[in-house]
């Protein structure tokens, strides 16, 4: 074959290939018509009970594709159920390999991620807002009352609802700290520290009055885990009223709390306890669940936050923080505490809220069939409502699989699997039983706490008080994808760097503006329109006279006033003033300069003085910016005074018009190159670090900017290493 044969065969391919892209539609084209081939009359459509459905899903969960449990609902509704089990890590490579192939089930449960993307796909049928109300009516009576901005989690950019939001009632309760009580005692402390100060004091006492016995410094107040947004230092955070990483509400708008004034004040006051020497320097690389529970059980730390729930401080479980602490420190001593009472008068902790990582949505192609919609929701709808079947779906028959803890206290003991369904995973999973301790992950509170132990009810109402908690108020927006990752490096990179004085306090305002500038404005004027299209949802869904955000009570001027009374924080405080310590800790303490939150504004005065010269170096390849007047620089380089003075309620003040709508404007239309995150670089400190792994977040409820809920992985391995301290 020559070449002139070789390149009219080529010429006719490529004519050929050419005529079937101009022919063939693209798939969106072809899915969006495909939208109006099935137009769904729901008003005439009905469900027969006596008409018989075969129904296939995707679970996410074993105990969900358990035979008996199909068989069970099977019997109840009719149906033929056919499930397929995708595990949380094939999930997020398997299922959109499976729908792009064209094997989409009848529903599936979805992650909340996915659904805007496959609803653009045209995988998803579109199910109004009514149909749902119609259907299923305590499912969507549970999201009203408990969290209705869930319902941002199945509602597109153009206000379609694709599916309905599952509920996960353990997010209701915040994760406070943990205590070493032994130490406290060690140190001369006799109450669990109540205040921001108090807690101050009992860090520092841990950190320089050897609470070990050991006659070595090598011991810190806490750790941390910056990587994991919930854990990042929040109980100080929220002692000035500041959820960094959450979206509020703000004189009556919805602003990201990373960059408010509140947050910087924060900052000033972990800045402080850092170069204190309180803070292990491994905070920026340490896991919550992994190094900073392992340095706490090895007696490194005595302040363990994120890790108050119930099963922790049972001892007679081996797995509990109680029992591990127990083994590795023989008389020791843990118990829970309390988010600390700070200059904002309050008491406040970022938490998940109840939004689970996945929705109930349905294939497309069920727009031919309705009707099976229609089955599908209400038999969800009473697997949450019936009390019966809810319990003998998830936990089996009583006698048989479980049984109440002690049989003559009955319910308030607690209900908990018999053997060997408790201790056996593979036979508790292939009966499709979960323990009776998730039961809040998966109904309704109220059906699940009748089911629970009485103590730990009362353990969740005096420890993880869920007015404490208080989640972001939007959980996706439109280009959440595209922007979230790098603001979320780019945020915890300048707190990081800010702790640890790597950088001065004024670099905060700096990183305001790259936040705005590299997608945070946009996601600023979504989330404004988001807020104003969800109250047109609130009415489809017949929401009145409710709030979605406990930040309009804030607006009001309605903060939670400090329970003591004045003379009873009198007593308090004279309760902390305990018997004189030993001789030896008196000469220790004697050698190191005490600090408390009052004394930070002096002792950072000096330090702001270095933090222009560093800042004009920050400041320096950026473009020209608007001058700041002497006064506002004196505001930022002041420390957080307490609330009641003057200087704070001027900052307050200010921080009113810090997202002017003319800023957000003009940070839109500025094109940016984006910017490449600088890792955290760790500078060799007075105390060598033990741990320098760093720890993954879960990306199902992993806060980002649009924070939604996870459970990240509790398994440790002993941390053999020993922290050192150079005096």
């Amino acid at each position: 074959m020559n070449k002139k044969e070789i390149s009219f065969l080529g010429l006719i391919v490529l004519g050929i290939v050419i005529f079937f892209i101009t022919v063939t539609p693209t798939s969106s084209s072809s899915r969006k018509k495909g939208y109006n081939d099935y137009p769904v009359n729901w008003q005439k459509t009905k469900d027969d009970p006596t008409k018989h459905y075969d129904i296939s899903g995707i679970m996410l969960y074993k105990e969900e594709v358990a035979l008996r449990r199909e068989k069970l609902l099977e019997k109840l509704f009719n149906v033929n159920l056919h499930y397929r089990y995708l595990s949380r890590e094939a999930r997020d490579r398997k299922m959109p390999l499976m729908l792009a192939a064209g094997n989409v089930p009848d529903f599936f449960m979805c992650p909340n991620k996915f659904i805007r993307k496959f609803s653009q796909n045209g995988y998803l049928m579109q199910v109004p807002y009514k149909m749902m109300v119609k259907y299923a009516p305590h499912l969507v009576k549970l999201i009203n009352d408990y969290q209705p901005n869930a319902w941002q989690c199945t509602m597109d950019a153009n206000g379609k609802n694709w599916g309905i939001p599952f509920l996960w009632a353990e997010g209701l309760y915040p994760r406070v700290g943990v205590w070493r009580v032994d130490w406290l005692h060690k140190v001369g402390i006799k109450k669990i520290p109540n205040t921001l100060q108090e807690m101050h004091e009992a860090l520092r006492r841990f950190t320089y009055d050897d609470p070990d016995g050991n006659g070595v410094r090598d011991t810190y107040g806490m750790s941390g885990d910056i990587q994991y947004t919930p854990s990042t230092f929040t109980e100080v955070f929220g002692a000035y009223g500041s959820r960094p990483y959450c979206w509020i509400r703000k004189n009556g708008k919805p602003v990201w709390g990373g960059i408010q004034p509140e947050a910087k004040m924060a900052l000033r006051t972990l800045r402080a306890w850092y170069k204190e020497g309180l803070i292990h320097p491994d905070f920026l690389t340490d896991d919550v669940f992994r190094q900073s529970k392992q340095k706490f059980a090895n007696g490194k730390t005595g302040y363990l936050n994120y890790s108050c729930w119930y099963e922790n401080f049972d001892k007679d479980s081996p797995t509990s923080l109680a029992s591990m602490t127990a083994n590795l420190q023989p008389g020791s001593e843990i118990a829970p505490g309390t988010p600390p009472y700070g200059p904002a008068k309050q008491r406040m902790q970022q938490t998940f809220g109840v939004v689970h990582y996945y929705s109930l949505v349905f294939g497309r192609h069920m727009a031919k069939t309705p009707a099976k919609v229609i089955r599908i929701l209400k038999m969800f709808d009473r697997l949450y409502a019936d009390q019966r079947l809810f319990i003998e779906a998830h936990i089996g028959i009583k006698g048989k699989h479980w049984d109440w803890a002690d049989k003559k206290v009955g319910p308030k003991s607690g209900a908990v699997l018999l053997e060997p369904y408790r201790s056996n995973t593979y036979i508790r999973d292939a009966e499709g039983l979960i323990q009776t301790e998730s039961l809040l992950g998966v109904g309704d509170p109220k059906i699940s706490k009748k089911y629970l132990p009485a103590e730990k009810l009362k353990f969740n109402e005096k420890y993880r008080n869920s007015k404490w908690g208080i989640p972001s108020i939007f959980y996706y927006l439109p280009h959440n994808e595209k922007y979230s990752h790098d603001l979320l490096f780019l945020q915890k990179r300048f707190y990081g760097e800010i702790i640890k004085g790597e950088v001065p306090l004024s670099a905060f305002d700096k990183f305001k503006e790259l936040w705005l500038k590299q997608g945070g404005a946009i996601l600023t004027a979504e989330a404004q329109d988001m807020d104003d299209r969800m109250h047109k949802v609130f009415n489809k869904l017949g929401i009145k006279d409710k709030t979605f955000d406990e930040d309009h009570k804030l607006d009001k001027k309605t903060k939670t006033k400090q329970p003591a009374s004045k003379p009873a924080a009198k007593k308090q405080s004279a309760a902390l003033k305990t018997p004189p310590r030993t001789a030896k800790q008196a000469a220790v303490t004697k050698s190191v300069p005490k600090t408390t939150v009052s004394e930070i504004p002096s002792k950072v005065q000096k330090e702001n003085k270095a933090d222009k010269t560093k800042a004009a170096s920050i400041n320096k390849p950026e473009a020209k910016k608007p001058e700041t007047k002497k006064s506002e620089v004196s505001k930022v380089n002041k420390a957080a005074p307490a609330a009641s003075t003057p200087e704070l309620k001027k900052e307050q003040t200010a921080a009113k018009s810090n997202l002017d709508s003319k800023a957000i404007i003009k940070a839109q239309k500025v094109i940016v190159k984006p910017v490449i995150p600088q890792k955290v670089t760790i500078n060799p400190a007075k105390k060598e670090s033990a741990s320098t792994s760093t720890s993954a977040l879960d990306k199902d409820k992993s806060p980002s900017i649009s924070t939604t809920a996870s459970n990240k992985d509790e398994s440790a391995s002993k941390d053999t290493s020993k922290d050192k301290k150079q005096k």
